[in-house]
């Protein structure tokens, strides 16, 4: 039998940055701390935690939604494929509620799948924008996606730089380290 997983997230960032950051290898895979391979194309295949989760990119609507054909290395053979909708909503300035309904999941991994979301990707990524001390570039890279140095309070407040959300821009005292 299989069964349907909702589950919502806040996350500290504006919708394009979560689909940016979700739909690139890279990012995704600081996120995690897992090897990601995964591009916004409809067809490519996909694969996070170096393969143990993998599937095929079904639909992509920039700053809305995703969707994939989405399996765990722990299913069995018999097992479908599970249809994974991830839905982006802008809930206040730079933050977004991600709605995630996941059909198709074996009965055998229902706790896995309901409980991995927060503890692999929801939680691990609320980590990864509180340690953000830039905005995104164009690409939805934090530059070379490693985050910068945290800077004093006092500094924060000497330039006027808001410290919500754990953002916190370069100045001429502190310039960004050059690009690779």
């Amino acid at each position: 039998m299989t069964n349907t997983v909702k589950l919502s997230a806040l996350l500290p960032a504006t919708p394009g940055e979560v689909y940016d950051q979700y739909l690139h290898s890279r990012t995704h895979a600081a996120i995690t701390g897992a090897p990601a391979r995964i591009a916004a194309r409809v067809g490519s295949a996909f694969s996070a935690f170096g393969g143990d989760l993998r599937g095929v990119m079904l639909q992509m609507i920039p700053a809305r939604l995703i969707v994939q054909a989405w399996r765990s290395a722990q299913w069995q053979d018999g097992d479908i494929d599970s249809t994974l909708i991830l839905t982006l909503h802008a809930t206040g300035k730079r933050v977004t509620r991600l709605d995630l309904t996941q059909v198709n999941v074996p009965d055998h991994d229902l706790a896995g799948v309901s409980q991995g979301w927060e503890r692999y990707y929801f939680a691990p990524w609320r980590v990864y924008l509180a340690n953000r001390t830039r905005p995104l570039d164009d690409a939805g890279l934090n530059g070379e996606d490693v985050p910068l140095p945290r800077r004093r309070a006092q500094d924060k407040a000497a330039t006027g730089v808001a410290a919500s959300a754990g953002v916190v821009l370069a100045t001429a005292a502190s310039p960004l380290p050059a690009r690779r």
